[in-house]
């Protein structure tokens, strides 16, 4: 309850006593569930620390014969992995919830769709488009059965956007983007509001227009402030830096990289962190931080932003 009224470090200090408790009672269900919550709260600080909670919560409710419940654990596992663009380890730990959810009779359930459009988020940006393609409409399938369709939907509708966004397909994914904010906008979901919006910037930068790309960052950035979404102004202030140095402005742009950076950096979110050093190689000419930019998007499987930093080196 503290967790769900925002007291966070309350909540933390709250499940260590009960943790404490569990072990010594031998309550394995309630140890594994008490590790999967100190795990969610690590990762909602970026803390590493999150994996071990997560590893041991898998185990311990494998061990009390609770397999749906240990696939939670795998699909925290899987977004903190997502959430330092580390793709290829989250679809890895994904694809082992779908089969531990299979295992417990539980792919057709809210649990299972997520862990299909988990696997079909991560695909996308591998730059897999097919198998992307199929994972999501699995899912949406899936979602059909649930009792969270609107919800699961809103989250498809973004990774069909971002595919779409991939593959250069921008009336789609302004179809898609637009849709999942006006379903965020009225399930009152702000996290996934601020996300579309910086997703509708996205989509506007890269079709050469930064100045309306601007309008939906700084909605974004408020937002994400408001709801203390690190990861996602991280990501939203290197892309304003970006629009920034397509528009010309090297003093702004350098402003938002270099807030960007130690923040990208801290939380390990090694695609973005790529982005903003190849934005202040470029602005700054600087070639060592666009090869160091370089070498985070190889380690990341990123093609695309490999194929960025060598019409970057070029230039310079």
């Amino acid at each position: 309850m503290t967790l769900y009224a925002g007291d966070a470090k309350t909540a933390e200090t709250l499940s260590q006593q009960a943790l404490k408790l569990f072990r010594e009672l031998e309550h394995l269900t309630n140890v594994g569930m008490t590790l999967l919550l100190l795990g969610r709260l690590a990762a909602f600080r970026n803390d590493r620390a999150a994996d071990i909670c997560f590893d041991e919560a898998e185990m311990v409710l494998k061990q009390a014969g609770s397999y749906h419940r240990a696939g939670l654990a795998l699909l925290g596992k899987g977004d903190s992995a997502f959430a330092r663009c580390d793709y290829h380890a989250a679809r890895e730990v994904y694809l082992k919830a779908l089969a531990t959810f299979k295992e417990a009779g539980a792919i057709q359930s809210n649990f299972g769709a997520f862990a299909q459009l988990s696997v079909g988020r991560t695909a996308a940006y591998l730059y897999e488009y097919a198998e992307a393609r199929s994972w999501l409409e699995k899912a949406t399938e899936t979602l059909k059965k649930t009792s969270i369709p609107a919800f699961g939907n809103l989250h498809c509708d973004i990774a069909y956007g971002d595919l779409a966004l991939h593959e250069e397909k921008f009336g789609e994914a302004l179809s898609f983007y637009q849709r999942a904010l006006l379903a965020a906008e009225s399930l009152n979901f702000a996290e996934e509001a601020a996300q579309c919006q910086m997703k509708l910037g996205m989509l506007e930068l890269s079709k050469g227009r930064p100045q309306v790309a601007m309008l939906h960052l700084v909605v974004a950035a408020t937002k994400q402030r408001q709801t203390n979404d690190v990861n996602g102004l991280s990501q939203t202030l290197v892309r304003l830096g970006e629009c920034f140095a397509a528009t010309g402005d090297k003093l702004a742009a350098l402003l938002f990289f270099r807030a960007a950076y130690p923040v990208c950096r801290k939380i390990e979110a090694y695609r973005d962190l790529a982005d903003c050093l190849v934005g202040l190689g470029t602005v700054c000419g600087d070639r060592g931080q666009v090869m160091e930019g370089d070498t985070l998007f190889e380690k990341t499987g990123d093609t695309k932003g490999r194929e960025r930093c060598r019409v970057a080196l070029a230039g310079l």
